[in-house]
């Protein structure tokens, strides 16, 4: 059973409408969406509660880059779901998608690449292994949306019971959730996974069948990207 997780904020409304559609017309295999908004913006939703049944909750952050990664990783408290599909409000699915898309061998896939392959995206191998004080070869952040095991957050909530605190004092962009999740599930759960190394064949045929894309929502919807967004819509 997958729950769908979205954090969303006023700003990505816009997006979110667009999202919410693509999961209700062209994404099967799910048994919930739950959408976290900060308390107070709640109001927000109430249009998109008539496209589709979400489940609403609330976190105490305002819009910030810490916080909302602090509410992901406590989304096990809200989810029902043996595993928690993380779905950003830019995330569209093309017709024909199904959660099943996210496994291989019947275990949840996480996408990982070695550092000295991922160009910039080699800033967060230090902030990784700041926290957890030990070397980390890969990075895990490839491939939107990100899909985990609910035991595995449950987990690394009771190793780390300052976890929430620690995120949220940490500087801008000093601290990466998938990041730190893709390396402690293969630490802790290897055998609860797929880690699929992104050169290897079949990351290209997971690639192939993963009908999300995401298009970064800071870029917009421009004319451009509404008359893509509306080709995978229809």
């Amino acid at each position: 059973m997958v729950s769908i997780f979205i954090r969303t904020y006023r700003n990505d409304i816009k997006w979110l409408k667009y999202c919410l559609k693509s999961i209700r017309d062209n994404l099967t295999g799910y048994i919930e969406v739950v959408v976290a908004i900060p308390n107070g913006q709640e109001d927000l939703l109430q249009p998109l509660e008539d496209m589709i049944d979400i489940i609403v909750v609330t976190d105490t952050y305002t819009d910030d880059y810490l916080g909302q990664q602090a509410t992901k990783m406590q989304a096990h408290k809200w989810c029902s779901g043996d595993y928690i599909l993380f779905v950003d409000s830019d995330v569209i699915f093309s017709s024909g998608a199904d959660v099943k898309d996210y496994f291989e061998n019947e275990r949840p896939i996480i996408a990982k690449c070695d550092y000295s392959k991922v160009g910039d995206a080699v800033c967060w191998k230090p902030i990784t292994e700041k926290f957890f004080g030990e070397n980390v070869k890969h990075e895990y952040m490839r491939f939107a949306p990100q899909i985990f095991n609910r035991n595995t957050l449950e987990s690394i909530n009771e190793s780390y019971p300052n976890l929430e605190a620690y995120i949220i004092s940490q500087p801008y962009r000093k601290f990466s959730e998938f990041n730190v999740l893709g390396y402690y599930a293969e630490k802790t759960h290897p055998e609860l996974y797929s880690f699929l190394d992104t050169d290897s064949k079949q990351m290209a045929d997971f690639i192939k069948r993963n009908k999300a894309h995401q298009y970064w929502s800071w870029g917009g919807i421009t004319p451009h990207v509404a008359a893509k967004i509306n080709e995978q819509l229809n």
